[in-house]
Formats: structure tokens, sequence, C-alpha cells
């Protein structure tokens, strides 16, 4: 079949039209890229520090670098958003172990004041992530480190409930752990509170347009959660103005976040969320704090969106599935169900959770048997923490639509993002759900223990060349698909993917993330 009649091929991004800088949480690609990617749909540059400023894994940025750099192409922007944990320490990982004084905060904060003062019509949006409950690395001894988390979990339970119980639970494990490594653990968080309490006083003086918080890998009870309460009592007696600040659970995905308001400020979406059963909407999910009902709701209240009591009256379905072992049954229903939202014409972010984190537990599969459309969804996302899937499959959701209102730019926009729906399912199924064990178990058999720490000299090409083989692998069956073929439409033009190529690399010397970049092949019947 000629060119001609397969359709006119769509292969260019929208063109740029506002500029905006980032100073990401790290140099990974999910606090950097991700952003660009996204911003791209939307028409907006983002502007991000080149590598030699920023942070390379367990090596911190450099913040005078990365200072001067800011200074100096804030300038041609029209709005910041700037990760303070990148700013201060140096990047996330930094951020966990190393320490700083009242007077690097104080610093800090001036900073932020004269940036503002010499960029008065900047907006700057300002993020921080919380300390997460885990103990840094200074507390090397496993016994050590177990024996703290149940202290976090049991001080802020006694907070709640000062039962004697607990309190003599308490005495027992401060018997136990060295009063060293007690106090080290406590004074990140007293720490952690002072520079919020700082970070909000910029707020309530205009110095940052807002700010938000993110919370790290948590629990219900902890001692971060027993600080942010803390934190809450000052921002209410100081006054500060909650629409100027956040408090979300998740990280990676913040900065996102912030950007999907950018965008999408002059539009409120009214969102339908649907789950895979009722369970997964109370579910709480390893590494979180609240449930998956609780955390789509934080997030869509953050962006200002309506949740709506039938999918007639929501702009885009908002799907999240969360499935074990027990729920796997359900998922060919799921999949009718996503189906006749389809064909209904609804718009459908997909949220595909996993309790195991496991291929076999993920919904994606069935619907690419069931030849459901994989190419017409809004979004999808499928990490291993529910915040940072939930954040990311409705900021995806929400810059596409917001861009797809500008019909001059329809086509490209919507190769754009075909594009980030394809780079999330080959990262977030194919690879953190599947190839990743078989990488690690490769490494391992080959007597490599550890894949957080990969020799960039020997076994990181290795990994690398298995990641990329299997990978390829997979997508010839995923492009070979009726899913995968089958044409969509958008808006009232109606396209299909025909081919695609893929690009990965590790990004750091380790197998958790890869940096993955889909160049699909999109035609416009």
């Amino acid at each position: 079949m000629s060119q001609k009649q397969q359709g006119e091929t769509i292969d260019q991004m929208p063109e740029f039209n506002e500029r905006i800088l980032l100073v990401p949480l790290d140099s990974r690609p999910p606090c950097g890229k991700l952003v660009a990617d996204n911003g791209r749909t939307a028409g907006i540059e983002v502007i991000i520090p080149p590598s030699e400023s920023m942070d390379f894994y367990t090596l911190p940025g450099d913040r005078k670098k990365l200072q001067e750099w800011l200074n100096q192409e804030i300038k041609s922007c029209d709005e910041a958003i700037i990760s303070i944990d990148q700013l201060l320490y140096g990047g996330l990982i930094a951020s966990r172990n190393k320490s700083v004084s009242d007077v690097d905060i104080a610093a800090l904060s001036e900073y932020l004041k004269k940036l503002h003062a010499d960029n008065p019509n900047v907006k700057l949006h300002a993020f921080s992530i919380l300390p997460r409950m885990n103990p840094p690395d200074f507390v090397e001894k496993y016994q050590d480190r177990k024996k703290l988390m149940e202290w976090s979990r049991l001080i802020h339970k006694y907070d709640e409930k000062p039962l004697s119980e607990t309190g003599e639970k308490i005495q027992k494990l401060e018997a136990e752990i060295p009063s060293a490594l007690i106090n080290a653990y406590k004074d990140i968080y007293n720490r952690n509170l002072r520079l919020n309490c700082q970070l909000a006083n910029l707020v309530a003086d205009e110095t940052l347009e807002d700010l938000t918080f993110g919370q790290d890998d948590g629990e219900i009870f902890s001692l971060p959660n027993l600080k942010l309460k803390d934190f809450r009592h000052y921002i209410d007696k100081k006054q500060i103005p909650k629409d100027k600040l956040s408090i979300l659970h998740g990280a990676d995905e913040v900065a996102l976040s912030i950007l999907t308001n950018i965008v999408s400020k002059a539009q409120s979406f009214k969102v339908y969320v649907d789950y895979s059963s009722e369970k997964a909407a109370r579910e709480v999910m390893p590494y979180m704090a609240i449930s998956n009902q609780d955390t789509a709701e934080e997030r869509l209240a953050f962006h200002h969106s309506l949740i709506v009591g039938t999918p007639e009256e929501a702009d885009y379905i908002l799907f999240i599935s969360a499935t074990d072992e027990e729920a796997m049954d359900r998922r060919r229903s799921n999949a009718e169900k996503l189906l006749n939202y389809q064909q209904n014409g609804k718009p459908v972010a997909l949220v595909d959770l996993s309790k195991n984190f496991t291929a076999h537990e993920a919904l994606l599969p069935i619907l690419i048997k069931e030849n459901y459309p994989i190419n017409s969804l809004t979004a999808y996302a499928g990490w291993n923490t529910a915040s940072n899937s939930i954040g990311t499959a409705i900021s995806q959701a929400e810059i596409y639509l917001s861009a797809l209102t500008e019909a001059s730019e329809h086509d490209r926009v919507v190769f754009s993002n075909i594009c980030n729906l394809n780079n999330r399912i080959c990262e977030d199924y194919y690879y953190l759900k599947d190839i990743i064990d078989l990488v690690n178990d490769n490494l391992r058999k080959k007597g490599y223990s550890n894949v957080y720490d990969l020799d960039l000299e020997h076994n990181y090409k290795w990994a690398v060349d298995m990641m990329e083989d299997t990978m390829k692998q997979r997508l010839v069956q995923y492009k070979a698909s009726k899913a995968f073929k089958s044409s969509f439409t958008a808006g009232n033009t109606e396209y299909a993917v025909t081919d695609m190529q893929i690009n990965t690399y590790f990004p750091w010397p380790r197998t958790f993330e890869i940096n993955l970049t889909c160049s699909p092949t999109l035609r416009k019947k």
C-alpha cells in the first residue's frame, strides 16, 4: 500500500510559544524529561539545567553553578518551577543524607528573595519534598533501621492516642537504639520543619507565587506525618493563604503537577473517577500513607478539577486499576468497561497499579488481548507508587486535553501525546513490571549482587544490552497487536499508529529507571 493510501504522516511536534524554566528534583528522566515532554504537547519549551550543574546518582549537584545558570536563564522565561531540594542539597538523594544548617536555610531564603526582586515579572513556583520515613544511610545496621521505623510509627500513634502500652513500647525501643541515632533521626525532621516554615514565609511575603510540598514514600503513622501536623499548625497560626500552599503525596511527579496547573489554569475539568473494584478505591498501596481514592481526590483538588457523579458529565474518565492476585478475574470485565467508555467518545486516563508490581497483575495485557485501541488512551501510568502514577496520568490527560483546544496545532498535539503515551506504556509496563526482573536476575546469576551500583566499565554495558534486546522483543509483539494498530479518533479526526521505534539506556548506574524515547509513525486517515 502506498503512503498516500495509508494517509498523511504526522511527525512534527507543536511549535513553542512559551518558555518555562525548570530546576528539577534530580537528574532522573521522571523529574526533568517527563516534564519537558508533556510541556512540549502544550507548546511550552521547558528549559532544564545543563548536566554539569545537576546531580548524578549519589553525587550532589553543583549548587553554585546551578544558581549562576538560574540567574541567567530566568530572564528569558515566563515562569519558573524550582526544586528546593536541588537548590539546597543538590538533589533528592543528597537531601536524605546531607545535613544543612539553619545558616544554609537562611541563605537560600535570601537568594530566592533576590531572584524575585531581580525578576519581578517571573512567577516562581517552588516545591520541596518532605523527608521519607526510612532512615538515611548513616544508620547502617539493619536492626537499628528496623527499630527506628517502628519507633517512628509509635511516636505518632502515641501523639494521637497516649496509651500506656504504646509508651512502654517506645521506652523499650529507646533503650535498645543508640541515642545518637535517635537524635540524628529526629534532627532530620526538626530541621525540615524549620525549612518548611521559612519557605511558607516566602509565600506570605509574595516572593513565591506558590509552594507545593511532596510527601515521599510513607505510611499512615510516622514521625514525618507527626511533623507535618506541626507544620499545618504553623501555617494556620501565621494565616498563610491556603490557595498558595499545597501538600501532596508523591515526589517525582510534583514538578509535572505544577506545570499542569500552569497549562490548564483557564480550564476546570470535570472528571469521573472509576475503579477496578470497590476494594481498589479503598486500597492503601505499598509506599503510600493514604488510599487510592484519597490520592485521586487530593490530586484532582490540586488541579481544581471537579469530580462528577456520572461518566456522561465528564470531560475524561480517570480509571484506577489496582489489582492483586484475588482481583485478577475482574480484569476482563474492566476491559469491557473501558471499551464502552471509548466507544462512547469518552477520553480515558488509565492508572494501572499492581499490588505486587508484576506484569501478570496489570490491566494492560488484557486490554491488548481484547483488542482495545491502546493509542486512544489519553494517558497511561503504572509506576510502583500510586501517587506517582495517579499524578502523572492526571497531568498527561489535562495537559493534552487543554492543548487540543488549539485547532491549528491539532495533529501535532496528538502526535506529541502519542509519543508520551507509548513512553509510559513501554517503561511502566514492559520495563518496570517485566524486563527489569529479567535483567536483575541475570546480573545476579553472574555474581553482580548490587543492581543499584553498576560498574560503568563492565556490567553497565551488559545490562543495557540485555535491556535493549528484551525491550525490542516486547516491542515487536506490541506493534503486531490489533490493539496497537487500531485507529482512534481525536476531536473529529481519525488516526492510526502504524509503526514505532524505541531508544533506551540507563541514566544512572542502576537498573531502577531507564531513559526511554518512543518514535511512533502516526498517520492521519
